[in-house]
């Protein structure tokens, strides 16, 4: 009876640690976007401070109005839809890789930060070129690609943190449970990223394909 009594209480308080983390996945996703959302800030603040044709990645490919300008509703639809997708594949190419290291995690806080950076001094540099019409060409062009992209790159440094510290736990601790199913699960779910990749750099293409002669002029 005593036994019963040891179980049903241990039973009791590990329901009650899980359900005091339920909310746990949702804090994280809010604290990766308060980090994108401080990224986007100090990208827009840099912008603005450098002006147009000071800032050092002028001309790089860096800011994403390199493809939105007067003559992109001449080149092909796969081109437009390449150059929107690299950059921010390249992004999730980094941070798949420091998931499988031992010291990823502390690393991939700064992803959301980049990509946030990259879209603040895009809008930036686009509101500074084009005034009142920059609001338009960030609204139609940049934000519906932007959110899709905002969410699988949360999506895909919350797996990195989660995956390199279990290697971490494995490597330091010795741990004993197999990452394979955990690897596989992983892969599964930056492929999922990278499929919303592919949808956003579609949809801007089609975007600009559609539009830009009526914006860009």
């Amino acid at each position: 009876m005593e036994r019963y009594r040891t179980a049903s209480h241990s039973v009791k308080k590990n329901s009650s640690v899980l359900h005091s983390f339920k909310f746990k996945p949702l804090q994280q996703y809010m604290g990766l976007m308060l980090l994108m959302l401080v990224g986007a800030a100090i990208g827009a603040a840099y912008v603005k401070s450098s002006g147009i044709g000071k800032s050092s990645f002028s001309g790089t490919g860096f800011f994403m109005q390199d493809i939105l300008s007067a003559g992109a509703a001449s080149r092909s639809f796969a081109g437009l839809a390449a150059s929107a997708f690299f950059p921010v594949a390249m992004l999730l190419c980094a941070t798949y890789l420091l998931g499988l290291c031992a010291l990823g995690f502390p690393f991939e806080i700064f992803v959301p930060i980049i990509h946030g950076a990259w879209l603040g001094s895009s809008m930036a540099y686009i509101d500074m070129q084009y005034g009142v019409k920059g609001l338009g060409i960030c609204l139609l062009f940049i934000m519906p690609q932007a959110i899709i992209t905002a969410l699988a790159v949360m999506v895909a440094a919350r797996e990195g943190i989660r995956f390199s510290w279990s290697v971490a736990m494995t490597v330091f601790r010795g741990g004993q449970n197999p990452l394979l199913g955990k690897f596989r699960a992983y892969c599964f779910k930056y492929s999922v990223c990278f499929a919303f990749i592919v949808l956003a750099s579609v949809i801007e293409a089609l975007s600009i394909v559609l539009f830009a002669k009526i914006f860009f002029v």
